[in-house]
């Protein structure tokens, strides 16, 4: 980290004691601690936004590609982007974010202000709030409850 720090062209920088003479003099020292968890706090600060993952495409609703049901009883302010899929009966909460191309299976259940990435399968499962499924992920698949026994059990 030394040489690192020795060639930076940042104008500012969070360090430790144990790095502060290392700092070269045209960047201002930052004291800290805990460098790393104080500059998540200062990103947390400029960028929360990123903090909650938002529509690749910035959709605003349901986009006209997206498959969803009308028989489950999505609340208002659900955005789904393109290509996803949302099966009968599911249940999608207001402020979540349903990602491109993922599948959303017969009766699940997605709470308030989650995400679900793009490309990722969910079924027979119940979401709660807050929640953010990344992208690629696979819910209730098989492996999910099932239990497995030797052939001479009936």
């Amino acid at each position: 980290m030394p040489d690192q720090l020795a060639s930076t062209k940042a104008g500012a920088c969070l360090v430790s004691n144990r790095f502060e003479a290392s700092v070269p003099a045209h960047v201002a020292v930052l004291r800290a601690v805990h460098p790393f968890r104080e500059f998540v706090k200062v990103a947390r600060l400029m960028h929360g936004d990123a903090l909650r993952p938002q529509s690749w495409f910035g959709n605003a609703g349901i986009a006209p590609s997206a498959r969803h049901r009308s028989d489950g009883a999505s609340e208002d302010g659900v955005i789904v982007d393109p290509l996803a899929v949302i099966g009968p009966n599911a249940e999608i909460g207001s402020g979540t974010v349903i990602g491109s191309g993922a599948v959303i299976g017969v009766n699940v259940r997605i709470g308030r202000d989650c995400n679900v990435g793009a490309h990722t399968a969910i079924q027979c499962a119940l979401i709660g709030d807050n929640v953010l499924i990344h992208p690629g992920c696979s819910i209730g698949q098989d492996g999910y409850g099932f239990v497995f026994f030797g052939p001479d059990v009936i």
